[in-house]
């Protein structure tokens, strides 16, 4: 129910209602906070990653040319 003069919904909890509305934000917020770090960390992972993979590449190709002696 909403009165005349009012444009936000007249609720029996009262301000209640108010601190409710600001919970989407908050959690929006902090999924945003912790999807960055995601981010931030899947990026160091690819990174570590690809810089064992070449380490992996280098052994291999010295343990070939030792293993051809």
């Amino acid at each position: 129910m909403t009165d005349l003069n009012q444009t936000e919904e007249i609720s029996p909890l009262g301000s209640c209602t108010r601190r409710y509305e600001a919970v989407n934000p908050m959690l929006l917020n902090e999924f945003v906070k912790e999807h960055r770090k995601v981010e931030q960390l899947t990026k160091d992972f690819e990174s570590k990653l690809a810089e064992q993979k070449k380490q992996i590449e280098a052994l291999t190709a010295g343990l070939q040319k030792v293993s051809a002696q």
